[in-house]
Order: C-alpha cells, then structure tokens, then sequence
C-alpha cells in the first residue's frame, strides 16, 4: 500500500466518499471532450496535445520523482507501449472532433467499454456473457444512430471516434496485463511522457507551432493537463481502493453523460431526435457491459 493511501485510511475515507472522487473524474472526463474542441479551435490539433500532455507530464513527475529514480527497463518499455496506444487514440478523438460534435464524441468514444469484454471474449476464444451480448447490440445500434447523418455513409469525424473506442479498448486490455508486472503509477507517469513526447514530434513534423496567445487558450490548456490528466490518473486508482470494481465501472460509464451535458452549457450544442436515441442506446449498453449482479453468501 502507497504512503498516500496509508494516510487517507488514517483519515477514514468511506465508500460513499470514493465513489464521490469517482464521479468528479467521470465529470473531468467528459470535460476533456469539450476542452479538446476549444483548444483544437485555437491551435493546430497535436500541439493542443503536445501542450496538454506537457503540463500532465509536469504535474506527475512532481508527485512522483522518487519512484522514478528506481524505474525498470521494462517499465520504460512498458510505458512507451502504451502512451503510443494513448497518444494515438487522443489523436483520433481531437480530429474526429473537428467535424463532430463534442457531446457526439463522447458517447463514440464510451463504446470502448463495451468494445474490451467483446475483444476479450474473441483473444479468449469463448463466447461473451449474454449482457455483453445484449450491450453490444445496443452499441451498435446507437453508434448507427449517432453516426449516421441522412445516409448510410458514416461520416469521417465519427470513424475517428469508433476507432479512438477501439484503441483505447485496447489499451485498457494490453494495461490490465502491465499492471500486474509494473508500479501502475510509474507507467501512468512515463505514459504522459511518452505521449508529450509524440506531441512535440508529431507538431513539429506536421505544423507550425505557435503557442497560444491570450490566457484563455492557456487556461483551457492547463485544464485539459490537470483537472482532465494529471489529476483524474492519480485520483482513480486511490478511490478505485475504497470501492468495489461494480461501483467504480458504473459511476465512470457516467463520463458521455458528463461530456453531453458540458457540450450543451459550453458549446451551446444540440442533439437531435436521433442522436439521443443513439445516446440513449450507447449508454445502455455501457450500464449493461458493466453491471454485474451482487453475489449472494
């Protein structure tokens, strides 16, 4: 157990108060939809990466410097392996976002969770549990609502989304192997590394960087490094200690709702008929992919 964790039990965190922490990340989250789409507005795509990443990189070093002095190769490796896979699903989000609405993406991108029991069935090679079945129905259905605009063609913003939702589907599956190998935290943080550093790369190889020139852009920028990375990586894990894996599964499923919501006050967004029926059905699936019935003693 962490010195961090030691002395939240001294204090006597209650499930109540986890599950709190839990959704204020959810809430962050879905936060991050918006903010991407303001800062893409404001500054070529990778940079508002580069810089996001930059400032969670800061923040995590800072927490955690000493742990990092007794880093493994194989954590490094580890690591880089997945902030590449991260990096490259932020990337399909921030320009799926350029010709999608930010309430849209969210909901896309939240079929991830059911996209891992489905990839883990076929890695597996057995059948999914019937909710799994029932939830990916429902995905599918709703993503061809949200998706598809007067046509049968889905557009080229929303591709980026579903294929953002496999990435980090993949990403959460290739994790729950590392974990059980590596300090989770030390690759959290060599993560955010890794993927400031493909930020930078993939901005100076594609475009003209120009930081940003007024304080809102950069607010928006130290928003999307703290409040919606740096802060939520270090807090999940803690709270996830408080609580039980049904809880912390539901209450994040929260996070395209969080996401809808935050796109409707700050981007004046509006959903229509069918993409809340789509909305709908994603979220449905999503509650139906991660609830699991209590077990009776």
């Amino acid at each position: 157990m962490s010195i961090l964790q030691t002395r939240w039990r001294r204090i006597g965190m209650s499930r109540q108060s986890a599950n709190l922490l839990l959704l204020l990340v959810a809430m962050s989250w879905g936060l991050s939809y918006v903010l991407l789409k303001m800062g893409a507005a404001n500054l070529p795509p990778f940079e508002v990466l580069a810089l996001r990443f930059s400032v969670a990189s800061i923040a995590c070093v800072a927490v955690f410097w000493r742990r990092l002095r007794h880093v493994s190769r194989r954590a490094v490796c580890y690591g880089v392996v997945l902030g590449t896979l991260m990096f490259a699903c932020s990337s399909a989000i921030i320009f799926g976002e350029l010709t999608t609405d930010a309430s849209t993406a969210s909901f896309l991108t939240s079929a991830a969770i059911v996209f891992v029991p489905v990839m883990q069935a076929i890695r597996k090679r057995r059948l999914p549990e019937r909710p799994v079945i029932f939830g990916t129905l429902c995905a599918t259905i709703g993503i061809a609502l949200l998706s598809l605009k007067g046509s049968l063609v889905i557009s080229a913003g929303a591709s980026l989304c579903i294929l953002s939702a496999l990435l980090y589907a993949s990403h959460t599956i290739i994790t729950s192997d590392m974990v059980r190998q590596e300090d989770a935290f030390l690759l959290g943080v060599i993560q955010q590394l890794t993927m400031a550093g493909w930020g930078w790369s993939t901005t100076f190889a594609f475009s003209t960087p120009m930081l940003p020139q007024n304080a809102h852009v950069w607010l928006i920028l130290a928003a999307l490094g703290l409040l919606c990375g740096a802060i939520p990586f270090v807090v999940q894990p803690f709270a996830q200690s408080f609580t039980t894996p049904e809880h912390t599964a539901l209450i994040l499923s929260m996070e395209p709702v969080f996401g809808a919501l935050f796109a409707v006050l700050m981007l004046s967004e509006s959903m229509s008929g069918q993409a809340i029926c789509g909305a709908v059905l994603v979220l449905a699936s999503v509650l139906l992919t991660t609830y699991r019935r209590p077990k009776h003693k």
